[in-house]
């Protein structure tokens, strides 16, 4: 190899290898929530509370930086009975700050000498960030160069390159987020793309339909856009946000952020992830919470310990997650599902939230060890299914959904519709009185004709166990028996024994798709005057095809003079 050689290999891994210096503004949170120095000590104190703060800077009126407040300064404070004076008066002067170019390093040593956990970014006086130590930690250990878009199809990653290209001449910062990134590093195929920016999503979404040329909705009240592509590809956007919550169960409040404070609001650790799409960062993953040591571990972690207080929905989301992935929640965080789910929190949630949950679960490719999990947590209890969940119930379930799934085809066929969701909501509402079921479908918003199938199925139970035990022998018997019945309890039937099973699947595969050539219009071809015999006539002519006495037309045209005749 010659000298040329190396230098040029050399050159090109140099150029691969070695990254620019890290400056503040790569790292830095913004925009940066500030108080003006003449609002009360007790007003910062609410803030502090609200965001979990320690510590908050401070601007005149022409918002330039003029000091900062630690917590420890507001205790102090109200504990001298100064809750009502202005925080200008109790503020630190000696501000050390940075500015946005400053290196990592540098900043790292201002934290250091000066024994300090933030240090402001200003510029020409104005705050336009701050960067606290747990960003540099962060940043140092959750960031990966490893380029994760190569495990997407050319397809996306052309998608990608070119939401990249518009949030360049945006000058917004861009990440894909969410499940498509947890699934890459699990090798499963997942294409929703969801995109969080760093600016005006809603503008966002508007200068990305143009280069699509694809059809767009926007939600000005949450910042979010919805692009659908001509292959019907969905791209959803959204404004990088901050939450809290003003109460246990309670819809948080949503606030703009960034992207180390929209990741922070996420329900477990495995869905923090990120790939950055930004020009000098494209494709590498910022992991600021542990994700990929946690799918490894195959381990459920709740962010904080109040997250399932805040959101108890996450409750049911853990347990379809640990079903879905083969994971498990790691031992803190099922202890705060259990204590959550004690304290009674769960049924604070509005009932629309519990149902879809709920339907989440059972639209699973296995819903059923969801189902038994929630059960032995104590979930259901709580929002109102009383049905024990053991393992006998379990394996009734299991049986139900094989026939489900068996005779799902035969429904579809024949125009009708036998629906899983509603097919558990039934089962699991078992040995709950009529008017409690009312009570609860009611609550939970279940949309009226599921409720009026979950009665009747209710109300049939006993009359369809009684008259399917044996063999139905006429035909015409068996389908005024069987199609008078809610498919759903068709299905449920079938796990009662053979010969249910052998009644329904009869009238499903035989009898369900059978009907008359002929009808009343063709009475009045005939010359006969329209009148209620027409119905009794086709009726009987009917029960005569179910049972196999006529097979044509012809039969059918014969019979009914016969009919007519007797009848006039």
């Amino acid at each position: 190899m010659s000298f040329e050689d190396i230098e040029s290999k050399l050159l090109c891994s140099l150029k691969k290898n070695i990254r620019k210096p890290i400056l503040a503004k790569d790292i830095m949170s913004y925009p940066v929530k500030v108080v003006k120095e003449n609002v009360s000590i007790s007003g910062v104190d609410e803030i502090l509370k609200k965001y979990g703060h320690s510590g908050i800077p401070i601007v005149d009126k022409d918002n330039n930086l003029v000091g900062i407040i630690t917590r420890k300064d507001i205790d102090k404070a109200i504990g001298h009975g100064l809750s009502h004076a202005p925080v200008k008066g109790f503020r630190s002067h000696s501000i050390v700050r940075a500015g946005p170019n400053t290196g990592i390093g540098e900043i790292q040593d201002l934290m250091i000498e000066n024994g300090i956990g933030r240090i402001p970014i200003t510029d020409k006086k104005k705050i336009i960030g701050i960067v606290t130590r747990k960003d540099i930690l962060r940043f140092l250990h959750g960031r990966s160069y490893e380029n994760l878009l190569e495990l997407f199809p050319g397809k996306v990653k052309k998608i990608l390159e070119v939401i990249s290209s518009a949030a360049r001449v945006l000058k917004y910062n861009t990440y894909l987020v969410g499940g498509i990134v947890r699934d890459a590093l699990l090798r499963i195929p997942n294409f929703d793309i969801d995109i969080v920016v760093e600016g005006d999503g809603i503008r966002f979404g508007r200068e990305l339909s143009k280069k699509f040329d694809c059809r767009l909705e926007s939600h000005q009240k949450f910042g979010t856009s919805i692009l659908v592509l001509k292959d019907r590809q969905h791209i959803d956007i959204a404004t990088a946000r901050v939450e809290y919550y003003k109460s246990p169960a309670a819809l948080p409040t949503v606030e703009l952020g960034n992207i180390k404070q929209d990741l922070s609001r996420r329900d477990f650790t495995i869905n923090t992830m990120a790939i950055s799409l930004d020009r000098k960062n494209f494709g590498e993953i910022l992991d600021l919470f542990g994700a990929r040591e946690d799918l490894k571990n195959k381990k459920i972690k709740v962010l904080h310990k109040m997250s399932f207080i805040e959101d108890p929905t996450r409750i049911f989301r853990a347990v379809r997650f640990e079903k879905r992935l083969g994971f498990k929640m790691d031992d803190q965080t099922e202890k705060l599902a259990r204590t959550t789910i004690d304290m009674n929190i769960v049924s604070k949630l509005n009932g629309v939230r519990i149902r879809d949950e709920l339907i989440y679960i059972f639209n699973e490719k296995n819903p059923l060890e969801a189902i038994r999990r929630l059960g032995q947590l104590g979930a259901l209890k709580k929002i109102g299914i009383k049905v024990k969940t053991d393992v006998e119930f379990i394996k009734q379930l299991k049986k139900i959904l094989k026939y489900y799934g068996e005779l799902k085809d035969f429904y579809k066929k024949n125009g009708k519709e036998v629906k899983k969701g509603r097919l558990l909501f039934a089962l699991l509402l078992w040995g709950i009185k009529p008017g409690e079921i009312k009570r609860w479908c009611f609550e939970m918003k279940v949309r009226k004709k599921d409720l009026n199938v979950i009665l009747e199925t209710y109300n049939k139970w006993n009359e369809v166990k009684k008259n399917l035990k044996n063999a139905v022998k006429r035909n015409s018997t068996l389908y005024y028996m069987v199609s008078r019945i809610p498919p759903e309890l068709q299905v449920i039937a079938c796990s009662w024994g053979n010969i249910y099973y052998k009644n329904i699947k009869k009238y499903l595969t035989v009898l369900s798709g059978l009907h008359l050539e002929i009808n009343g219009e063709t009475l009045k071809d005939m010359g006969y005057r329209p009148s209620e015999k027409f119905r009794d006539v086709l009726g009987k002519l009917f029960e005569m095809k179910l049972d196999g006495k006529i097979s044509s037309r012809e039969d059918e045209i014969y019979n009914l003079k016969k009919l007519m005749k007797v009848l006039s």
